[in-house]
């Protein structure tokens, strides 16, 4: 057999592409096989290497091993706490409407138990590929350029060109890209609608607040014409807020439909609001809030619980609207104290200026509101149920039957 000699850039050379496929735990037959193949050496080349099988595989267990604690180090020192690379977003960027708006969309339709953040991550990944592909690449060229030596230099180069450098970077702790989902919302700001409904409300085709409270033009404060059968009507989310607030539907009516002065700010504003609403049949109560940063995750999270309840600030404005046919009452601030809504009662959450829209109309579109109308900081959650007056609504009925006709009796004399 003729005596091959071969120099020791080729032995580097050889053992870089081994140290690859020695992982795959060739048997010793099947190892030689592909020396021969991959490497198209021949088995004079084989022997001149001046190794058998088992210096080989010691030779390159000890440079992976060597390898392998040098990528964990580079790791810690280039990657966050995590084993992360950090993505860095500019003051502009800002998380896409369209996504939350789809994602609360089905979180209220219990379509969904995906968090915000792992959707708008999964996303994000999807959309910025070549972005990802840049930051991976800037840890390569650091990998390579602050190696010890050139054997670990080749190695992680020779990984890299054979697709396998990220398994053993995975294996070292590293963990992909952080896309600093937090810090884009934080960059994010939402004017958002947020529209309640009872289930009987629904179930009523949200028709019940114009039927038990009447509009711009018709009953009750015009001609009254409920009795008790309509009683199922004033299960509705304007009832809630009127008993939340400590007032009686009683109240309301005595000023609607008697002409009774009231000194309370709130119920004059529940008044004014269904007297200035032009829906004919549908109507729901909306508050009207900007969320940013956390505060979008937290409304998230909590509508994906889909229990406890809401905490709207005092000062947030607060109104009947219509979001099939595009009308409304008089939205304001009339609340005497925070609002506090169970969470499965919010029917339908709109975005504004979100595309994949899930509605007709938006509270802007309609009357065109600055940006000051939608309060920022205006939630907070609890788990503790609000007080609320217990009202007899049946009673309420009857006494206000009885009061409509003794004034139409008084009416009638007097003509």
């Amino acid at each position: 057999m003729a005596s091959i000699n071969l120099s020791n850039s080729k032995k580097d050379e050889i053992l870089k592409k081994m140290a690859i496929w020695i992982d795959e735990h060739y048997s010793d037959n099947e190892l030689l096989s592909v020396l021969k193949e991959q490497l198209e050496l021949s088995e004079d080349e084989i022997s001149a290497l001046g190794w058998d099988l088992k210096d080989i595989t010691e030779n390159i267990d000890i440079q992976n091993e060597e390898c392998m604690e040098y990528l964990k180090k580079a790791v810690k020192e280039y990657c966050d706490k995590n084993g992360c690379i950090q993505a860095y977003w500019n003051y502009n960027d800002t998380a896409s409407k369209n996504t939350i708006q789809e994602h609360i969309y089905n979180l209220i339709n219990k379509e969904t138990d995906m968090l915000l953040v792992d959707k708008l991550f999964d996303e994000i990944s999807e959309i910025n590929y070549d972005w990802q592909s840049a930051l991976e690449a800037d840890f390569v060229a650091y990998l390579i350029e602050t190696a010890p030596n050139d054997k670990i230099k080749n190695y992680i180069d020779e990984l890299d060109n054979c697709c396998k450098l990220y398994d053993e970077l995975y294996n070292c702790g590293y963990n992909g890209i952080d896309w600093n989902i937090e810090e884009l919302l934080l960059n994010t700001t939402l004017n958002v609608n947020i529209l309640f409904g009872t289930d009987n409300e629904r179930n009523y085709d949200m028709g019940s607040i114009v039927t038990a409270f009447g509009n711009d033009y018709q009953t009750p404060f015009k001609t009254w014409n409920l009795d008790n059968n309509d009683v199922d009507r004033l299960d509705n989310a304007l009832t809630y807020l009127i008993h939340q607030q400590g007032h009686t539907v009683k109240e309301v009516y005595d000023s609607l439909v008697l002409g009774k002065n009231t000194k309370s700010q709130f119920i004059e504003g529940i008044c004014t609001d269904i007297t200035n609403n032009s829906s004919e049949a549908m109507s729901e109560l909306g508050i009207y809030v900007e969320l940013s940063g956390r505060d979008i995750i937290d409304f998230c999270d909590n509508l994906q619980k889909g229990n406890g309840y809401i905490v709207v600030d005092k000062d947030t404005n607060i109104g009947i609207f219509n979001e099939w046919s595009g009308t409304c009452g008089y939205p304001d601030n009339y609340l005497e104290k925070d609002f506090v809504v169970p969470v499965d009662m919010i029917r339908n959450v709109q975005i504004e200026g979100a595309s994949k829209s899930k509605y007709e109309y938006t509270i802007n579109q309609v009357c065109g509101m600055c940006g000051d109308f939608w309060k920022d900081n205006a939630l907070d959650y609890t788990k503790t149920a609000p007080e609320v007056v217990q009202e007899n609504l049946n009673t309420v009925l009857e006494e206000i039957n009885a009061e409509v006709e003794k004034i139409s009796e008084l009416e009638e004399i007097e003509r």
